[in-house]
């Protein structure tokens, strides 16, 4: 550190370069080390990585914006370019091409009228630290495209002695007016001495008000305490509009030489300070150290944050920094780090909630998508990069499909745990049936074909029963747990059951049927049926509750010699879901309701059968106007099966059945928040399942033994997706 002497003016203010020590106009402190350079090449690593456009030779070499961690800045396109920063010091050399067309014409001498020059060298240094050029030579600054306001302000004639530069607090003050009146947003001290007078008081608050930060040296004396200077600083400034720089090594250890924190903790955060690189007056490079080099690395990461963000004031960009630094030392602010070391990476990140505008609920929180839905696909797209703001106001793409977790796209497991034994009486003219699911609550760890998850395994045994009670001839009514709609209402067809093709009479493929009704009439040739169910979803978020549905059923049957026809009309109404789909909140997304015309017919063809059955419905999403998703959603529902079955083909009481199914998929368009307006986007899957299933009966030693094998184009509706096979062996034995 080099000190100057006092002048005789009341009001002259001795400052020294590299941080200043501990006051007195005539006592000299030693200044740190500056050592010539002589790297060792940094080793390649094994394999070696690919660089981005930023992460260069050069970069490597900048070893004040690498430990500043600048590279997230850099990769989001901020580098100072139309930030003015002003480096309040001895001067810079024009000439250096590190600075070429990017030193402001408003850059003077403010001490006297001489010519921009920089006799002492430290003011070339602490700017190439800020915003040396990227030029693939050398090193960088931290804002390799900011525009320097170099303001001279060493005393004239003072850097000729030994004791180094000295400063007034008028020429400090001038600078400050200057930089003010020149719409700069940051300006860098690298200076020590005194407490600030008044009238450097005063230009400092000017600068505040106008919105520049004001970084300071700690000074370099081992002190606990700051430099009188910074203190003064600190206490003279509007808030949040000063921050004083310390030193740490490449280890994030205060530097032996630092002044600490102390009483100013709260305005004091750590750079690099030990053996920086960078260059003197004459472009000769060296390793400095000092607070003085940590202050600019800190100047320039104001200088990215004012080009990335314009619309953040001086002092959110100052509370960014200190909430955003690495904490060293003891936990939170403390008299040694203060707040921390600079972090420009975790600075650039989005602080608190994203929202987005128009949208009530912020983008918090997963999602579960499948299903009819499948991933989604035009409008996952879509939601790759929607707009939204943190809680400072700062816009951010933001990947909001990267929230939604996709269903497991496989069946089998479910379909074999879900199988179940049936036990029945009769009393009377009525019915009663109670079920044994194959779930024994034995500890199964999920699938690892399927990804069926360990919360689907079933968790008791028996979780299904049914009665059946007549009312009057030719009706009757069932009610039951764990049973379909279907199931309770009967008769309707006698199609096999399939183990993974999902038949279009399945309303959602995986929901659990919980309680329900069914009334049951005959009316000659005609059988009308009526049917209302709950439903839980099968899947849901990790610690969430599986949201519930309504199902209610009307069904008309009729046989015409030996064709069988069906109609009926189905309303689902979901809580908490889409199609079996469950939404962050930020969507407004509360439920569902789906009207569904569903038909059957059913050809005996000798020996064999031929059914089909087709779903066609509208799913209109219960919306709260102020999410993602906006008026304007619905959806087209489309489920198809074929099916074919025969008996008594290798013996008499076997069964050989062939399935062919296009499970629910839904289509449509919705208007989504992601920007000032609302965007029409297309709302389906990227794909369509088509399944194919096979399935072989027959009784065997008392009990049944059913084999069945599958295949699934697209499956879970996903393009991308693998084809889906597998087989199947099962074993019934009843006792």
């Amino acid at each position: 550190m080099r000190r100057g002497g006092v002048a005789g003016l009341a009001l002259l203010l001795s400052l020294s370069a590299c941080g200043g020590g501990s006051g007195g106009g005539a006592i000299s402190t030693p200044t740190p080390p500056i050592v010539t350079p002589t790297p060792t090449p940094t080793p390649t690593p094994t394999p070696t990585p690919t660089p981005s456009t930023f992460d260069t030779a050069e970069y490597r070499r900048s070893n004040g914006a690498v430990a500043a961690q600048a590279l997230a800045a850099y990769q989001a396109g901020a580098s100072g370019r139309g930030i003015i920063a002003a480096v309040i010091d001895s001067g810079v050399n024009p000439d250096l091409p590190e600075f070429s067309g990017r030193i402001s014409p408003l850059s003077r001498d403010v001490a006297g009228s001489r010519a921009l020059a920089d006799e002492s060298g430290h003011g070339s240094e602490v700017s190439g630290i800020l915003l040396a050029a990227r030029n693939n030579s050398g090193i960088h600054g931290v804002a390799p495209a900011a525009t320097l306001l170099a303001l001279r302000a060493d005393r004239p004639g003072s850097c000729a002695g030994t004791e180094g530069c000295g400063y007034g607090s008028s020429a400090i003050a001038n600078g400050l007016d200057v930089a003010t009146s020149a719409g700069a947003r940051v300006a860098n001290i690298s200076l020590g001495g005194f407490a600030a007078p008044f009238s450097l008081q005063a230009a400092l608050v000017r600068a505040g008000n106008a919105g520049i930060v004001t970084v300071v040296a700690a000074g370099n004396d081992s002190a606990v305490e700051s430099d009188p200077l910074a203190r003064s600083l600190v206490a003279a400034a509007v808030p949040n509009t000063v921050i004083v720089a310390g030193a740490v090594d490449d280890a994030g250890v205060i530097a032996d030489f630092s002044n600490r924190a102390g009483s100013i903790a709260g305005n004091y955060l750590v750079a690099l300070g030990v053996r920086v690189r960078s260059f003197d007056a004459t472009g000769a490079a060296f390793l400095y150290s000092g607070t003085s080099e940590a202050a600019p690395i800190i100047s320039g990461a104001v200088a990215l944050m004012a080009e990335a963000f314009p619309t953040l004031s001086g002092p959110q960009i100052v509370d960014i920094l200190f909430r955003t630094a690495t904490d060293l030392g003891a936990p939170g602010t403390d008299a040694i780090y203060g707040r921390g070391q600079l972090n420009i990476s975790r600075a650039f990140a989005p602080i608190g909630s994203l929202s987005v505008a128009g949208v009530a609920e912020p983008l918090s929180g997963t999602g579960l998508i499948g299903g009819p839905l499948g991933d989604a696909g035009a409008t996952g797209l879509a939601l790759r990069q929607v707009a939204a703001r943190d809680s400072y106001g700062r816009g951010y793409a933001v990947d909001v499909a990267a929230s939604l977790r996709r269903q497991s796209a496989g069946r089998l497991a479910l379909a074999l745990f879900g199988s179940a034994q049936a036990a029945g009486l009769r009393l009377g003219g009525g019915e009663l049936a109670v079920l044994a699911r194959a779930g024994d609550g034995l500890a199964w760890r999920g699938d690892r074909l399927t990804g069926a998850d360990t919360s689907l395994r079933p968790q008791a045994a028996l979780t299904a029963g049914a009665a059946r009670l007549p009312l009057a001839p030719g009706r009757s009514l069932a009610f039951g747990y764990g049973q379909s709609l279907g199931a309770l209402l009967g008769g309707a067809s006698d199609t096999p059951v399939t183990l993974v093709a999902a038949r279009a009479d399945d309303s959602l493929a995986l929901a659990q049927p919980l309680a329900g009704g069914a009334l049951v009439q005959q009316m000659g040739d005609w059988r009308l049926g009526i049917g209302y169910g709950t439903l839980r979803q099968q899947a849901a978020l990790r610690g969430g509750v599986a949201p519930l549905a309504q199902r209610a059923l009307l069904r008309l049957d009729r046989r015409l010699g030996g064709v069988q026809l069906g109609l009926g009309g189905e309303m689902l109404v979901e809580q908490g879901s889409l199609l079996g789909s469950q939404l962050a909140p930020a969507f407004g997304v509360t439920g569902a309701t789906t009207l569904s015309a569903l038909a059957h017919v059913g050809l005996p063809l000798g020996r064999w059968n031929l059914a089909a059955d087709a779903r066609l419905g509208q799913a209109r999403p219960d919306l709260t106007g102020s999410g993602l998703i906006r008026a304007g959603a619905t959806l087209t529902t489309f489920a198809g099966s074929l099916q074919l079955w025969g008996q008594g083909l290798l013996r008499a009481d076997d069964r050989l059945s062939l399935t062919l199914a296009q499970p629910l998929r839904a289509s449509g368009r919705a208007l989504l928040a992601l920007g000032d307006a609302p965007l029409a986007t297309a709302l389906a899957p990227s794909g369509r399942e088509i399944a194919m299933e096979a399935g072989y009966a027959l009784p065997v030693a008392g009990g049944a033994l059913g084999l069945t094998s599958f295949w699934r184009h697209q499956p879970g509706h996903i393009a991308t997706a693998p084809p889906d096979a597998g087989a199947a062996v099962q074993f019934r034995l009843g006792f």
